[in-house]
């Protein structure tokens, strides 16, 4: 009778445990690629942090209206990178439902001992960005880590290059490191009009001057075996093409994304069709191949196929997985200004690997 107590309260057991059940979410979250960061420092002076991929951030040591001069920890994510966005699932959508074009996400955040540090009203804090940014990029902010609703901010970005005119004027150079000489600091959506004016000037300053010609070719490394207008015009194409120093003042922490609103062809209403009906939700991820622009949609799967309204640029990788009875499935598409717009579902096992192939470019 004992004996068959024991079995019978081993069976209770076994049929009480619950078996881990993969579920679309965990799906996401096991896409995630790490690239958190931790720089920890004493705020004594104005300092600098550096972070892996390049980002600068400059910290004034009145920053913070908190700050009790203990041990500061910068939490510091840097994504340039666009597979970084889609598996992290950073989505490129403002808050008012207006698709962006990204240049890079930043999340920076500043606790001390574990408090939350807080700006003082009014102050800001520099940050300069590694890489070249779009001339009509802004910057955008969001406070929430899973929802991603960008919502616009007033904070503008500059370009920081060479004062060419003032360093002739002066007989500056600027060397390939960017040490010497004066520099100007410029508003992105105004590069274009300096460049015009500057180029002007150099006419006019380089007519009948040899020693200018001279001066303008050591500085530029060129060698010169034309008229003024080959010289400006080479000058012209240098500049284009040289890594020059983007920086922007950050008011708020948090998530930051350097952005601006993507133009696109058309829009279309995508239906995907699951006739199977043997799923219960769908996750649907928007690729956008010739943009750094990504979203997701969510569909509870019902009697109803999914429609939504889709904003065509270039060539859209469609990818759609779920899971059932843990194992994960994929499905994934093309769409384009000619494409078809109805889409039914193949829906095939995968692993997070293949999946992870699936979900970058």
């Amino acid at each position: 009778m004992k004996k068959f107590f024991y079995f019978l309260l081993l069976l209770i057991t076994l049929a009480c445990q619950k078996k881990d059940v993969i579920r679309t979410e965990d799906v996401l979250k096991a896409l995630k690629v790490d690239k958190n960061e931790t720089i920890e420092f004493t705020l004594l002076n104005d300092t600098v942090l550096i972070g892996k991929k390049g980002t600068k951030i400059f910290v004034n040591k009145n920053l913070f209206k908190n700050y009790t001069n203990g041990l500061i920890k910068l939490e510091l994510i840097e994504y340039y990178d666009f597979n970084d966005f889609a598996l992290n699932s950073i989505e490129t959508i403002t808050n008012d439902n207006k698709l962006l074009e990204s240049s890079g996400v930043l999340y920076i955040n500043f606790t001390e001992d574990g408090k939350q540090l807080n700006l003082l009203d009014n102050i800001s804090y520099k940050v300069q960005i590694p890489r070249r940014i779009e001339s009509k990029n802004e910057i955008y902010y969001n406070d929430n880590d899973t929802v991603f609703n960008w919502e616009l901010s007033e904070d503008k970005i500059y370009k920081i290059v060479p004062d060419r005119l003032k360093n002739l004027r002066y007989g500056l150079t600027v060397g390939r490191d960017g040490l010497g000489g004066y520099f100007k600091i410029i508003q992105i959506d105004s590069v274009a009009i300096e460049k015009s004016k500057d180029s002007l000037y150099l006419e006019d300053m380089t007519k009948g001057s040899r020693n200018n010609l001279d001066y303008l070719l050591y500085e530029d490394l060129l060698v010169y075996q034309g008229n003024v207008d080959s010289l400006v015009k080479a000058l012209k194409t240098l500049r284009s093409n040289e890594d020059l120093i983007y920086e922007f003042n950050a008011t708020r922490l948090g998530y930051i994304n350097i952005d601006q609103i993507l133009k696109y062809d058309k829009q279309e209403l995508i239906t995907i069709v699951d006739r199977t009906k043997s799923f219960k939700d769908l996750n649907i991820s928007y690729i956008y191949i010739n943009n750094n622009s990504f979203y997701n949609a969510y569909w509870e799967n019902s009697n109803l196929n999914f429609k939504e309204d889709v904003k065509i640029s270039g060539k859209i990788k469609i990818v759609v997985f779920t899971t059932k009875d843990n194992l994960i499935y994929s499905d994934s598409f093309y769409v384009d200004s000619n494409s078809k717009t109805t889409f039914e579902l193949d829906l095939k096992k995968t692993t997070i690997e293949k999946l992870k192939k699936e979900m970058t470019r």
